[in-house]
C-alpha cells in the first residue's frame, strides 16, 4: 500500500484500524447517501476526475468482475457537481452508485492529496493517453482538478478501515486480486 504524507494544517489521515465515521456524500440529486458501515464490507474507489480514463478503466475492471467482490457493497467516489453523476454512471453502466464529495474533506480525511506535474504527466499516463489518441477516441475536457489523485479504500461491516491504496499517480491503482482479497479479509 502506498503511504502518503498530510500536508501541513491538515489532519492526519484516517489510519487502517480506524473507524471510519459516517461521510458526507451526496447523489446525482443532491441528496445526502447513507454510508452506515454495516452488514457487508465496502469498497469506495475514488475517482481523480471524471474525464480521467485511467479512473474510468479502473471502474470497469471493477465492474467487469463484479461477481468475484460477493455481497460488498460499491461505490465510486468523484468531487464533481452532482448533476453530472448520472450521465457518468450511465456512461460507465455501472450498477454500482458514483456520489461526490463536493468539499474534499472525504479525500483528505482517506489521504489522497493532489500530486505532482511530473506524478500526473509521468510517461505511462502520457502513454496511455497517446495510445487511446491514436485509436480515434476523443478526449473530454476535466472540469474538475486534474491534480488530484485518487485511490481506494476497503471498510469491513463493522465500520473499520482494512484496506487504503493512495494513488501516487494517475496509472497506479490496485489490482482487482488485491481488492478481492482485500474485500474476502474484511467479512
Amino acid at each position: 500500500m502506498n503511504r502518503q504524507h498530510p500536508s501541513p494544517g491538515r489532519p492526519d489521515p484516517i489510519r487502517l484500524g480506524d473507524a471510519v465515521p459516517p461521510l458526507a456524500l451526496v447523489d446525482g440529486a443532491g441528496d445526502p447517501w447513507d454510508t452506515a458501515w454495516t452488514g457487508a464490507p465496502t469498497l469506495l474507489i475514488f475517482h481523480r476526475h471524471l474525464a480521467c480514463l485511467l479512473c474510468q478503466q479502473h471502474v470497469l475492471e471493477v465492474r467487469d468482475q463484479l461477481g468475484e467482490f460477493g455481497d460488498a457493497r460499491i461505490i465510486v467516489v468523484t468531487f464533481a457537481d452532482p448533476g453530472r453523476l448520472d450521465a457518468h454512471r450511465a456512461h460507465l453502466d455501472v450498477p454500482f452508485p458514483i456520489l461526490t464529495d463536493l468539499t474534499l474533506a472525504i479525500y483528505d480525511a482517506f489521504g489522497f492529496r493532489r500530486g505532482t506535474r511530473r506524478a500526473i504527466w509521468n510517461v505511462d499516463t502520457l502513454r496511455f493517453y497517446g495510445g487511446v489518441l491514436r485509436h480515434g477516441r476523443r478526449l473530454t475536457r476535466p472540469t474538475e482538478d486534474i491534480y488530484r489523485l485518487g485511490g481506494d479504500v476497503v471498510i469491513d461491516a463493522a465500520g473499520r478501515l482494512t484496506f487504503r491504496y493512495a494513488s501516487a499517480h494517475p496509472d497506479d491503482r490496485p489490482a482487482i486480486p488485491e481488492l478481492v482479497d482485500a474485500i474476502r479479509r474484511a467479512r
